[in-house]
């Protein structure tokens, strides 16, 4: 998942009778999205676990010309390795006000998001903050469709200690059978850190040491090659696996992998 995404989602149930009125469904979900939208922002916020900045204000601004109701949310992120992620709800360690927003048209509500918990945490703590308008049914009964309407944006909070910072190290790198799709390269990363790492210009030198009389090859993989891997965000503690297509060029053989990435100074 990439950090700080502007995008909303967007999530619309519409069901009609007549298979030729999908297309009309369809576009009747893009107006309704347009119609009743509204943007939060900043997309990516960074808090401290005491003092004054232990809280921090977001902001919620419609750009529709409908009344919108908002609901903010606060959870916790979990992240599995292949980077699936999911959210638990978190309602004891933070403060949102107001947490429901009746937005007018064009108005700009602000939404302070504070801190409550360890007050010394030894490492980043990754959150989200969901802003979700409540379900708008649309209706049209001349047409037969229904439609249940709901926008979501999702951004990132950290409740940041001083002197944390990610240590990325390889746990493992493997030749994986891929089937008809031919060879792949699975990698497996841990951040044994205590912030999270964005994988940012990530550069890869993998080597195969020759097997059954082929020499030693070794590839250099930029972003262009190591889609899926470039930019992609490991939380500290976690590990994260990622399996990229065979680069052209590397034989078999026992394999040495060496990366880099820009890291904040």
């Amino acid at each position: 998942m990439i950090e700080g995404s502007g995008s909303p989602g967007v999530v619309g149930v519409c069901r009609t009778g007549v298979l030729r009125r999908a297309v009309l469904c369809g576009l009747f979900l893009q107006l309704a999205a347009t119609a009743y939208g509204f943007k939060l922002s900043p997309m990516v916020q960074v808090l401290e676990p005491s003092g004054r900045g232990a809280s921090a204000v977001f902001h919620v601004e419609s750009d529709s010309d409908q009344q919108v109701t908002v609901e903010i949310s606060m959870a916790k992120r979990v992240v599995d390795g292949d980077g699936k992620e999911s959210t638990l709800p978190e309602e004891d360690n933070f403060s949102v006000y107001p947490s429901q927003i009746l937005l007018e048209p064009k108005k700009t509500q602000a939404v302070r998001v504070r801190w409550l918990g360890d007050a010394r945490p030894k490492s980043e703590l990754a959150y989200r903050i969901i802003a979700e308008q409540l379900p708008v049914s649309l209706t049209k009964e001349d047409r037969g469709a229904r439609i249940n309407l709901v926008v979501r944006y999702i951004g990132s909070v950290y409740v940041v200690p001083k002197g944390v910072k990610a240590d990325v190290v390889l746990e493992a790198v493997s030749e994986e059978a891929g089937g008809e799709s031919g060879r792949k390269l699975a990698i497996v990363l841990r951040n044994q850190g205590t912030a999270h790492a964005l994988l940012d210009n990530l550069e890869v030198d993998v080597t195969a040491n020759g097997g059954e009389g082929d020499g030693r090859t070794s590839v250099h993989l930029t972003q262009a090659g190591l889609k899926g891997i470039d930019s992609e965000n490991i939380l500290a503690g976690h590990t994260r696996r990622f399996v990229i297509p065979w680069p052209q060029g590397l034989g078999r053989g026992p394999l040495e992998l060496k990366f880099k990435f820009d890291q904040p100074k």
